[in-house]
């Protein structure tokens, strides 16, 4: 077995909004993406991706609660940053096996309201 793990970090969105923004919009679009449209429905269907300014990855399935959680529990409105941790599995196809979100001195625009700081681990 291959014992590859890898970790990440970028902004969350779901892959129904970022398949409709050009690949040289997508950095700053997700910045300013609102945690409801993935709540809603639509990030639960169509799974997540983290976006960063050189690109972005597709999460894997396993990944979909895990973000739905983080997402939730966000005191943050936009912008929502998280930290990954996938591993490759025996068919090294990679599954993320735990997530966090990575909380920054946030603007008053972002936060909805004030639920406690730090960053909070949700593991699979």
């Amino acid at each position: 077995m291959n014992n590859q793990r890898e970790r990440l970090e970028g902004s969350v969105v779901g892959l129904a909004c970022l398949r409709k923004w050009p690949r040289v919009e997508a950095a700053a679009r997700v910045r300013r993406h609102i945690r409801g449209c993935s709540l809603d429905g639509h990030g639960a269907e169509s799974g997540f991706g983290l976006v960063e300014d050189d690109g972005g990855i597709l999460l894997d399935p396993s990944a979909t609660p895990l973000a739905l959680e983080a997402a939730g529990r966000s005191p943050c409105n936009s912008g929502i940053r998280l930290r990954v941790v996938r591993e490759a599995d025996e068919g090294q196809a990679f599954r993320t096996t735990r997530l966090e979100e990575v909380r920054s001195a946030a603007s008053p625009a972002q936060l909805q309201h004030n639920r406690g700081g730090g960053n909070r681990r949700i593991q699979a």
